[in-house]
């Protein structure tokens, strides 16, 4: 029973994540999903009465207030605690470090200009995964939307379509014909674009074992040929030294 009570306990248990100062986009989205999970999130987000009038609704949310922090002062490195040190309230520490760490206006503004513009001039290289290239895009897409810019699934799908490798360009055509694009996730899209490039890659292993076992052919075939023209040329020189051989003697006999 111990062990199974052990057990249970373990697995409640929430991985919250580290947080240094650096990632903060990141950090932020796995700690609002930590903080959801617990049923903490609206109360971070929003905050709470602290003049409410509920007594019980009050320390319920007291109760609330203090997981929350805790959650969220848990994997704060020293000089990073220090900036919410002064306030015991989630919501104020939350703002504190959005504000010091993804930066003011005129600095989110800057950032979500280089984010968009890489956005729309990101394009898949040769050596690039379909798995690689589309991680390129959403961590893009996220970090313009985490500055707060809306970008839909639909604007994703279509950056990813016009950015493939020519290699991709009959898939695609086939896509914009069979899927309704409006509809279409960025995961489903994925999961075609691996489809393909998975038969592509066959595809490419087949050509070069052909293409090995011509090479090898040809190689065996030239050395057939070289070693019938010495074979030939050997004997043609031997049976002229025998004649000429001869027809000095019979000079010499007479």
């Amino acid at each position: 029973m111990a062990n199974q009570g052990s057990s249970s306990g373990s697995s409640s248990q929430v991985i919250v994540p580290h947080f240094s100062g650096e990632g903060y986009s990141l950090w932020s989205l796995k700690m609002e999903t930590v903080l959801i999970s617990r049923d903490l999130w609206k109360l971070v987000e929003k905050g709470y009465d602290e003049d409410e009038a509920d007594e019980h609704k009050l320390n319920e949310n007291i109760k609330k207030n203090a997981k929350a922090l805790c959650l969220i002062q848990q994997r704060l490195d020293d000089k990073t605690l220090i900036r919410i040190s002064q306030t015991r309230n989630a919501k104020k520490a939350w703002d504190i470090l959005k504000k010091e760490y993804q930066g003011c206006t005129k600095s989110s503004a800057a950032k979500l200009y280089a984010y968009r513009q890489q956005f729309e001039t990101i394009r898949m290289k040769n050596g690039d995964t379909i798995q690689d290239y589309v991680s390129k895009v959403l961590t893009l897409a996220h970090h313009i939307r985490t500055l707060g810019e809306d970008l839909p699934d639909q604007s994703v799908v279509g950056k990813i379509l016009r950015s493939l490798t020519p290699k991709f360009r009959h898939v695609v055509s086939s896509i914009i014909e069979a899927k309704d694009l409006t509809t279409l996730t960025v995961d489903e899209l994925s999961g075609s674009l691996k489809g393909h490039e998975g038969r592509l890659d066959m595809e490419n292993d087949q050509v070069e074992v052909k293409a090995f076992h011509i090479k090898g052919e040809a190689s065996s075939s030239s050395y057939n040929v070289n070693t019938r023209r010495g074979r030939g040329r050997g004997g043609f020189r031997g049976r002229s030294r025998g004649r000429g051989r001869g027809h000095v003697s019979e000079q010499k006999d007479t």
